[in-house]
């Protein structure tokens, strides 16, 4: 089954390309899982998988991950499942298995991944699929800023995202100078996509290899979709049809010391990115940050159902990125 992959900024419209390309007949996009940035980056921890204790713990620990993601899929999978079902001793053969059985059962023949940080598994997605293409879905960082710090379950505010848009967007410029020359990668723009949906996606899925749908901008429609949605508050606009001028929302949200700030980290990207700075840099990006604003949260409480998903999630995630040689947890 064919595999390509999204390397694309959180709050940046990852999951919006994803269930827009899920909304083609071929291609299943999954809500995401990030199982290669939470248990592939880690499975070194679990030593050598020809040793059955430590394939079984994997394999339990991978249906646990799983039972506890963010998301809803079609299909759920057991430990039992995963030790009847995979048999090559290996993340990507578990990776696979998890995926491919979700495509099938929706028909799709295709899969498109959504994994935060993709760039951070490049190595083992190169390694594991047979020339996967690559795209990279970029957004003005100061609305994704914006959104960051709007989202009540994103630390860190302005200053994290901003070092989280340079470090992502750094990354996939080197990863697209590494793909061009194969034609395995396309960079696509979040205020394109919503503001000329249909040449965008065209764009997009003629890089994949299909033809582009029509259908594909009735992805609010889907029932699961409004089931995910509603679960957590930085997923509702999905539920609702594009929005054009869903661009510049920055504006008269974030203060002139945050667009700052924003800018001055994120300036060398940017221009290679095509967007234009608002403010010609006057300090240095020490002062800049000096002058943020000391809560990084915000103001808005995450609802219960938010709490108890990420708690469950949290504690997963935690122990496996904490595992010890022996097994234990890090104290």
């Amino acid at each position: 089954m064919r595999f390509d992959f999204l390397l694309c900024s959180e709050r940046s419209g990852s999951n919006l390309i994803t269930q827009m390309l899920d909304s083609h007949s071929a291609i299943c996009g999954t809500f995401p899982s990030h199982l290669m940035l939470r248990v592939g980056r880690h499975v070194y921890r679990y030593g050598d998988l020809s040793q059955d204790d430590n394939w079984q713990q994997l394999l339990a620990d991978v249906a646990e991950y799983l039972a506890a993601m963010h998301s809803e899929w079609r299909t759920t999978v057991t430990a039992a499942e995963l030790r009847e079902s995979v048999q090559q001793r290996s993340f990507g053969a578990i990776f696979r298995f998890v995926y491919e059985r979700e495509a099938v059962a929706w028909g799709k023949q295709r899969l498109f991944v959504k994994d935060n940080h993709a760039y951070t598994s490049f190595g083992f997605v190169e390694a594991t699929f047979d020339e996967p293409n690559w795209v990279v879905l970029v957004r003005d960082p100061r609305d994704m800023a914006y959104t960051w710090k709007a989202n009540a379950m994103e630390p860190g505010g302005v200053g994290l995202a901003a070092e989280c848009w340079k470090r992502d967007q750094a990354a996939a410029l080197e990863m697209m100078g590494h793909l061009a020359p194969a034609g395995r990668v396309l960079l696509a723009r979040f205020e394109d996509l919503i503001r000329t949906p249909e040449r965008e996606l065209t764009r997009v899925c003629e890089a994949l290899g299909v033809a582009y749908e029509p259908g594909m901008l009735d992805f609010h429609r889907k029932p699961l979709l409004k089931t995910n949605s509603s679960n957590l508050s930085s997923w509702t606009d999905l539920q609702k049809p594009l929005d054009p001028t869903n661009t510049g929302v920055y504006r008269g949200r974030l203060s002139d010391d945050e667009v700052r700030y924003v800018e001055a980290i994120c300036e060398e990207e940017m221009a290679f990115l095509g967007y234009g700075l608002d403010h010609p840099r006057t300090e240095s990006v020490e002062a800049l940050k000096a002058k943020l604003p000391t809560s990084g949260f915000s103001d808005d409480e995450p609802t219960d159902t938010e709490v108890a998903i990420f708690e469950r999630w949290y504690a997963v995630r935690d122990r496996i990125a904490t595992r010890r040689p022996d097994g234990s947890p890090v104290a």
